[in-house]
């Protein structure tokens, strides 16, 4: 049995291993840079879904009044999903007569969710660009011309794009929290790099308006409270292969709060975990499995180690392969942020890690997925 276990325990390290290792190729992986003169910068739409952040609100308004695009050039889309908070008189407080920033607000017998508001802002949007981000995010002032300025290349049909913790003047909660969103944005970036992009993040992400018109049918998982950036990339994948980039650009990175509480994060977690049921790109679900398994796998061996300790040789192939051949990759993200001082936490994040996935994904089985104050039924 030990020498089964050990076997397995080799082909998921393997496995894993060899998908880690494409995944950091394509992040170090040199791409042409573009740019473009001002006179050619697209008309963006920046759609911004929200339910009750009246206590980001104001700090996102002042990144976005302070953006360095030319006014014409861009509008603003606030998208109100039924709050009950000080968000709409906050809203229309701090835009006050500007031209380009405009709130969207549900009639009673809309539809409630994320999606839905996100759908109402679509309807109202004039851009080519339709530029995706978080009521709780902070931006730089150079963040939507950079953005504007990849879709000079008229191939280019979704950018995905960094995003951060904000984990200054916090404490370790936020800088673990911080170190394992770059091992996403490594798989992120990564497998966009290598042409097989596996991820995106809602809080910093660009489309085509006409491609997002052309897909809008055919994204699945609309039931689900969380994923209309994942459904969107899966739907950009199969109508558009090979046109989608990943902006590897620090000025375009956005930054987002991380979770108060441990309750706050697992719950934030098992909504992206619950919404991977509904995936059907091959290579998204493969990636998903082998990251499932070796995990799991430490996991189960480390319970099965009270009742057999040889298990011990084959919880050290996998964990030491993790530890291995994560690094180089984390360690990239984690240079690329301006963050390398955050790989001290690297090791204590190893050995949390495999817990923290596994309770995510029994979490993600057993309970409903619930967003703000809605739940998934």
């Amino acid at each position: 049995m030990s020498t089964t276990i050990i076997l397995l325990s080799f082909l998921i390290a393997l496995a894993y291993s060899i998908l880690i290792g494409y995944f950091t190729v394509g992040w170090f992986k040199k791409t042409e840079k573009k740019v473009v003169g001002k006179s050619n910068h697209p008309f963006i739409s920046v759609i911004i879904p929200f339910r009750n952040e009246a206590s980001n609100l104001k700090g996102l308004i002042r990144n976005l009044k302070s953006q360095d695009y030319p006014s014409e050039k861009f509008e603003i889309l606030f998208s109100d999903d039924f709050s009950d908070d000080e968000s709409i008189e906050i809203i229309n407080l701090d835009i006050g007569e500007l031209s380009n920033f405009y709130l969207i607000q549900p009639h009673s017998k809309d539809a409630h969710g994320k999606k839905a508001a996100i759908e109402r802002a679509l309807e109202k949007a004039a851009g080519d660009i339709i530029v995706n981000t978080d009521a709780d995010c902070i931006m730089g002032p150079e963040w939507l011309k950079n953005t504007g300025n990849e879709f000079s290349d008229h191939d280019l049909q979704l950018l995905l794009a960094p995003v951060d913790i904000d984990n200054s003047g916090k404490g370790v909660f936020a800088k673990l929290q911080s170190l394992e969103l770059m091992s996403l944005m490594g798989a992120t970036g990564g497998s966009a790099g290598m042409g097989h992009p596996v991820m995106a993040n809602g809080a910093n992400m660009a489309v085509r308006l006409k491609t997002m018109l052309e897909v809008r049918d055919k994204i699945k998982g609309k039931e689900l409270l969380s994923g209309d950036d994942m459904f969107l990339l899966q739907a950009v994948i199969k109508l558009y292969p090979g046109k989608i980039r990943f902006l590897k650009n620090r000025k375009a990175i956005v930054k987002t709060r991380p979770a108060n509480t441990l309750k706050d994060f697992l719950r934030q977690r098992v909504r992206w975990s619950a919404k991977s049921t509904a995936y059907r790109d091959a290579f998204t679900i493969f990636t998903g499995g082998v990251v499932a398994a070796i995990n799991l796998m430490i996991v189960l061996l480390l319970l099965g180690l009270l009742f057999n300790p040889a298990l011990i040789k084959a919880i050290a192939i996998l964990w030491i392969a993790k530890l291995v051949v994560d690094f180089p990759l984390v360690a990239g993200v984690a240079g690329f942020m301006g963050k390398p001082k955050l790989l001290w936490f690297y090791i204590p994040l190893q050995f949390i890690y495999p817990l923290y996935v596994t309770i995510t994904l029994l979490l993600a089985a057993l309970t409903p997925t619930k967003w703000k104050d809605r739940i998934q039924k």
